[in-house]
């Protein structure tokens, strides 16, 4: 984890399953791993660099619209050098997106949490990039 004034960044390993690979003889996708590299810009845009593959990058920023709600916009970009110079795909992107994050909507929009801070939550290790962008949060005044 590293942390300056206006960034918190961390470099994370998953274990990983293409949602796109065809199934092997067993009827499992192949299994490898993940490098997903978290930039956090305080206070409000995270930059998630080869999740959508080798050198791409997701970037979504928060925009308040008021104490409860937000607006989000986020962007994709894609190495031309790996994928091409053409135009991408964004109907085939959309439904790779939709599988990969299809399976938490439920989860999330059923998540009503009240405060940023709360003292009733119980932290493991692989929390500690959340944990430490609402310490940085706390410090540039974001109190919950």
């Amino acid at each position: 984890m590293r942390r300056t004034a206006w960034t918190v960044e961390a470099d994370y390993r998953y274990p990983s399953v293409n949602p796109v690979a065809e199934p092997g003889p067993d009827g499992r996708r192949p299994v490898g791993e993940t490098l997903f590299q978290y930039r956090i810009e305080l206070p409000f845009a995270v930059w998630l660099g080869d999740a959508s593959g080798p050198r791409t990058v997701l970037f979504s920023v928060r925009a308040p619209t008021s104490a409860t709600t937000l607006r989000l916009y986020w962007m994709a970009a894609f190495d031309p050098a790996v994928y091409g110079d053409g135009p991408v795909d964004g109907l085939g992107l959309q439904a790779v997106e939709d599988r990969i994050w299809a399976p938490d909507k439920k989860i999330v929009e059923s998540q009503q949490p009240a405060r940023v801070f709360a003292a009733t939550e119980v932290h493991r290790p692989f929390d500690a990039l959340g944990v430490a962008y609402r310490k940085a949060l706390h410090v540039l005044g974001f109190a919950g």
